[in-house]
């Protein structure tokens, strides 16, 4: 006969049934609740470890460049030796104009154009990338353009210095002169060549590089002697890149026949009564200055221990306060320039010297230029050869 549990024993096996359902479920809520949720971490952007610069780089180039020259400076650590991928595309374009590899080990990089022909005008951008990066990292870019102005030179003149007037011919017995010209749409670092010649000989040749894209420039003309130069026909030729070329024809000694005025021109101001005009005699070179201002030994060649050399001119017209400068020039390049007030009396000697200093106890060999310009107006050119030292040779 089966066993019947009273009601108070009911009562008390259902509690130890509840107690023990309560006690599994908060032993299991703690572990639950302290389960931490996933984290999201976003994937870091790819990095280089260093710096690609392009110091100097050009960033116009004239019409006819083929290729463009650049030196990349690095800093930073290059990884693994590997090479990094550049190319050349139009600016803001994806458009594969030429690609390849470069490293520090090549040091410079040119970039040649596509079949080596110029690019039209517009700009355009190099731009580095390292490959063995997914996605490809961006790490350097330098952006330049093609001129759309063609190479030009614009003009040509003869002058005695080089911020003297425009001349069209040569006095005698000159020894040192100056092919004033202009220029435009070049790559910097163009090529330039000058040449001067009496016939077949040739009197003066110089090559130089052109750093701005358009300006001014003058090349330097003398004898390497120092002798003056003969009365006679000359021939310049320049050349720009060997694209632009001029030519210019001149005489020394001998004056054009000066062409008659026409019916149009308009006659130069005459002076007023009140005011002397501006006059001065032709320039001397001399070794001194008397006491009453005059030159002292006038030559035009100077031995190596020369120690001082003086310039002027004897003018009329010179008011109080009024302005003067003299620039030197040896062997065609700016060597020093002075500027003075004047304060004398209405005619007088404006002049100015170059003198040694303690470094240097004697001047220079070589072939002087002085232009003494007064009020801005009346520019005066003289020219001196200063003999060099030659040392002598025991006898045997």
């Amino acid at each position: 006969m089966g066993h019947s549990l009273s009601g108070h024993e009911l009562k008390h096996s259902l509690h130890r049934f509840l107690y023990g359902v309560l006690s599994v479920s908060i032993l299991f809520m703690p572990a639950c609740a302290l389960t931490p949720l996933p984290s999201y971490t976003p994937t870091p952007s790819p990095t280089f470890p260093l710096t690609i610069t392009f110091p100097q780089a050009p960033t116009a180039l004239c019409q006819v460049a083929t290729q463009l020259q650049l030196r990349p400076r690095v800093t930073g650590a290059w990884p693994n030796a590997n090479p990094v991928t550049w190319e050349l595309t139009p600016h803001g374009d994806r458009q594969m104009l030429n690609q390849g590899t470069w490293s520090p080990e090549t040091a410079d990089l040119l970039i040649t154009f596509p079949n080596g022909t110029p690019l039209p005008p517009g700009e355009y951008t190099v731009s580095f990338h390292a490959d063995d990066r997914s996605p490809s990292v961006n790490i350097a870019q330098h952006t330049f353009s093609i001129m759309d102005t063609p190479i030009q030179l614009t003009g040509l003149t003869l002058a005695l210095s080089p911020t003297g007037p425009n001349i069209n011919y040569l006095p005698a017995d000159t020894q040192h002169f100056y092919l004033r010209y202009t220029y435009q749409g070049i790559c910097p670092g163009a090529p330039f060549w000058a040449v001067v010649r009496r016939g077949e000989e040739t009197i003066c040749k110089q090559t130089i590089s052109l750093d701005s894209e358009q300006g001014t420039g003058v090349v330097a003309c003398y004898r390497a002697d120092g002798v003056a130069l003969a009365e006679d026909t000359y021939q310049a030729d320049l050349s720009l890149m060997g694209e632009a070329k001029l030519h210019l024809t001149f005489k020394v000694g001998q004056e054009p026949t000066p062409t008659p005025p026409t019916a149009t021109a308009t006659p130069l101001p005459s002076p007023t009564a009140t005011s002397l005009p501006l006059t001065c005699e032709p320039s001397f070179i001399a070794a001194g200055l008397n006491a009453d201002g005059t030159p002292y030994l006038p030559q035009e060649r100077f031995e190596w221990y020369t120690q001082i050399v003086y310039v002027g001119s004897y003018c009329t017209g010179l008011t109080t306060g009024m302005s003067w400068e003299a620039r030197w020039y040896r062997n065609g390049e700016p060597f020093t320039q002075t500027y003075g007030i004047w304060a004398g009396d209405t005619g007088g000697i404006v002049w100015d010297r170059l003198i040694n200093t303690p470094k240097q106890p004697f001047l220079m060999p070589g072939t002087y230029t002085v232009s003494l310009t007064i009020a801005h107006t009346t520019s005066l050119t003289g020219t001196f050869y200063l003999i060099p030292y030659v040392r002598s040779t025991p006898s045997p």
